[in-house]
């Protein structure tokens, strides 16, 4: 799971928009570990991993920053996130991604540490649940 090449994000001037219709950007949590993932509602491997997800959320939201970034209106998303039980936070585009995050294929999970590497970029579904997974967030949250 981990990125050969390990890259910088180039730029944290990424601007997002919340539920509640408010803009933050990524700069604003320059210094933090960030998970991103990129899905939608009609996306079968996006809601596939989507329990493990929320399991992880659970456990870290006040460790770490996540972003939960859809297409879909907020409206849809909403709706499928109270059909599927879960609280991830819902975030649409409102410029584009760094362009290390580029890309045309969903899901896409980015996990990026506190000197902005991206440590994690893998294209489809994965258990983010996983020992590993959380072993590797604990080793990031000691430094």
């Amino acid at each position: 799971m981990a990125v050969k090449d390990q890259k910088k994000l180039s730029s944290f001037q990424w601007q997002l928009k919340d539920v509640d219709g408010k803009t933050v950007s990524l700069s604003t949590y320059k210094g933090k570990i960030i998970f991103i993932n990129f899905w939608a509602t009609w996306c079968p491997p996006c809601i596939a991993e989507m329990p493990s997800i929320q399991k992880l959320y659970v456990d870290y939201q006040d460790k770490m920053v996540f972003l939960f970034v859809t297409t879909d209106s907020f409206d849809k998303a909403n709706a499928f996130m109270v059909k599927e039980n879960l609280t991830l936070p819902v975030y649409q585009s409102v410029t584009n991604p760094p362009i290390e995050m580029e890309s045309s294929t969903i899901p896409v999970t980015y996990l990026i540490d506190q000197q902005g590497n991206i440590i994690v970029a893998k294209i489809g579904t994965a258990n983010w649940n996983s020992d590993s997974f959380r072993v590797k967030l604990e080793e990031l949250l000691k430094k």
